[in-house]
């Protein structure tokens, strides 16, 4: 005797059914996203032969020229960049500006002080030098933190601009490229004779005794530094961009790294992306959401040599070695594609349907 299906053609549109919304349901949406930075260039103002560095506080760009000295620029209109004042200053080179205060390094008269109350009229209140350049200037409260590079790590009272005085310092290999102030620490980059470079930490609670708390990562060439976030950010002229966490200053992490081309000069870090300043190939653009696989995502290259830039919103201000200051803007543009994924028990789901409905549908005879 021969048996039919016992469910019927309406069961078995019933199982199929089940089975189709089993899996369109439980389908999952990727969405891989792929960022890119487009940059447009707005207006440049020329300050002669070297721009060094640059920094912008409401509309004013300050920046150091290795050749022609201090410039005040307006840079309200970014399309046309106006001079406020020019001060000529041989060798200018590390800047930092706090309150009315101008604090600018030189590579052979020390560290000078101006009164930019009057921005058309800067006013030199005094100076500190004892040999050596001052690479890299950070003022926090009445202390000036200065990367000398002959002297070592210098910490200044500057309460007084005109009877600056010494009141700590930190010698090792000399040479001091760059530093950042975070609480009591402070991190420096020791350039050696042998060329080569050192992260290091220093626990600076007493300014008079600055103590190293760790020396860190060693890197071929001179190297600067950015702290941000627990995260130092250090380029090494020779081995290009290296990613640390500090979030422990005594076990610090090493995480994601980019050599790309040419010799790294510099970086500034905001919103997951990070630009980076190339001597010979001008501005490279990061994606370092993910910091262990920092990504390309960008670059802008007119034929100088980006060697520091300031970002504020969308503008970003280089301090280019060859054409002066550069302002650009640059536009995020994401794109994303969904790929579609299933659940592993939806595989599972859709095995138990077809089983059964086997089962079911066959002829038994």
């Amino acid at each position: 005797m021969v048996q039919k299906n016992i469910l019927g053609k309406n069961r078995l549109y019933f199982i199929l059914t089940i089975l189709l919304a089993s899996i369109f349901q439980s389908t999952v949406d990727v969405q891989a996203t792929d960022r890119q930075v487009i940059f447009t260039k707005l207006g440049s103002y020329p300050t002669g032969m070297s721009a060094f560095e640059v920094t912008v506080i409401d509309d004013i760009a300050f920046v150091t020229d290795d050749y022609t000295g201090f410039f005040i620029i307006n840079v309200s209109d970014p399309s046309n960049p106006t001079l406020i004042n020019h001060t000529i200053i041989s060798q200018s080179y590390s800047l930092f500006i706090d309150n009315n205060h101008a604090y600018i390094g030189t590579f052979s008269s020390g560290m000078i002080v101006f009164d930019i109350t009057n921005l058309t009229n800067p006013i030199e209140l005094g100076s500190f030098d004892d040999g050596g350049s001052s690479t890299d200037i950070q003022i926090v409260d009445d202390l000036a933190f200065v990367a000398n590079y002959g002297n070592g790590f210098e910490i200044l009272n500057v309460t007084n601009p005109a009877n600056i005085t010494m009141i700590g310092s930190y010698v090792e290999g000399q040479y001091i490229n760059s530093l950042a102030i975070v609480d009591e620490i402070a991190f420096i980059t020791v350039y050696f004779s042998d060329h080569d470079s050192q992260l290091v930490a220093l626990n600076i609670s007493d300014p008079i005794n600055p103590i190293p708390i760790i020396h860190s990562k060693e890197v071929n060439g001179s190297a600067t530094l950015q702290y941000k976030d627990e995260l130092v950010f250090l380029s090494s002229w020779s081995d290009g961009l290296i990613i640390m966490n500090f979030s422990d200053v005594y076990h610090p992490i090493e995480l994601g790294s980019y050599r790309g081309d040419g010799v790294t000069t510099g970086s500034f870090y905001v919103d997951d992306l990070l630009f980076l300043g190339k001597y010979t190939t001008g501005l490279k653009v990061l994606d370092v959401s993910d910091l262990n696989n920092p990504k390309v995502v960008g670059g802008y290259y007119d034929g100088g040599s980006a060697t520091n830039m300031f970002v504020v919103d969308d503008l970003i201000y280089v301090a280019d070695k060859n054409d002066g200051l550069e302002i650009l803007q640059f536009e995020i543009q994401e794109s994303s594609e969904t790929i579609i994924g299933y659940k592993w028990f939806s595989l599972l789901t859709v095995v138990f349907i077809l089983y059964f409905s086997k089962k079911i549908i066959i002829r038994k005879v």
